[in-house]
């Protein structure tokens, strides 16, 4: 069994924000969505505008290696301070673990992303509400006193609202808390080490229900994806038996799982480098029925 580790340090936040602005798949779905992006682009200058459309989201994904592997990571400057000042022999020596196949740009312009990360948080991150970066904070440290109480599988699961991830190829699970994506978990695969930038819903003032809550109502009011709930609940399906079950095609398909596995609503089963099916997961329901009661009765 894999050993989980809880690491928190806002430079995971300004690349995963940075990520968020790149990555135009999830959009749909993000919490944050397109206005978002509209609102920051008109706060950065039209060169960085620019500067942005070329990057390649694969290797700021990788970042997050070094992060990990920082001594100092407590502030954004110190961190870039650091890689700055890294040999991309010694960049190389802290992927090599995890990494087989290293883009040869990854190590030698990993310089270039200390401007492109000072740009970006200058121009954006710096104006951050810190009410965010707090509540992270401390959902790492309510994770990390979980880690000695609960399976490593079973904490994974509850973090990521659904992903169980078991595989004897995986040595070390990293859960990383995060902001900018939410509501999906970003997992990338490594050599025996899987991170999740698992998603944090940081409080609304100006709503009464927790905004899982309002996910999970969203999903079930498409008969489509009550369908694929009941599907689910007799057995384990894979994506293609899904498909085939709801007769829609790929990217609907793929659109009614998103908003499930963003609602808790289905378990997706991870091994050691995909999803290899899903299920119901039948104790959201439970859940979902006592806060709905406990808000109709003003509790």
């Amino acid at each position: 069994m894999y050993k989980v580790e809880i690491d928190y340090s806002p430079v995971y936040e300004l690349i995963t924000s940075l990520y968020t602005y790149l990555d135009s798949t999830g959009r749909q779905i993000n919490e944050l969505g397109n206005k978002w992006v509209k609102d920051v682009q008109k706060n950065l200058d039209p060169e960085f505008v620019e500067e942005l459309k070329d990057q390649k989201l694969e290797v700021l994904h990788r970042l997050n290696l070094l992060v990990w592997q920082c001594p100092k990571k407590d502030t954004i400057d110190h961190f870039l301070a650091w890689l700055e000042e890294l040999p991309s022999s010694e960049v190389y020596m802290l992927l090599v673990p995890w990494v087989q196949h290293i883009p040869r740009d990854m190590i030698e312009i990993h310089t270039y992303f200390v401007s492109l990360l000072r740009k970006w948080s200058q121009q954006y991150f710096r104006h951050l509400q810190p009410e965010i970066l707090e509540a992270l904070r401390r959902d790492a440290q309510q994770k990390e006193k979980l880690i000695t109480k609960m399976d490593p599988v079973e904490l994974v699961e509850m973090s990521t609202n659904g992903i169980q991830i078991v595989s004897p190829h995986v040595k070390k699970l990293l859960l990383i808390p995060q902001y900018h994506q939410s509501p999906f978990s970003v997992t990338d695969y490594y050599d025996g080490l899987i991170t999740c930038l698992y998603p944090v819903d940081v409080k609304d003032s100006d709503s009464s229900l927790p905004k899982k809550i309002g996910r999970q109502l969203k999903s079930l009011s498409d008969d489509k994806r009550l369908q694929i709930l009941r599907y689910l609940h007799a057995q384990p399906r894979t994506f293609s038996e899904i498909q085939q079950f709801t007769g829609l095609s790929k990217s609907n398909t793929h659109y009614h799982i998103k908003l499930l596995r963003t609602s808790g609503l289905i378990r997706a089963y991870h091994n050691s480098v995909r999803v290899e099916s899903y299920s119901f997961r039948e104790g959201t329901i439970t859940h979902l029925h006592d806060v709905l009661t406990n808000f109709v009765k003003g509790e």
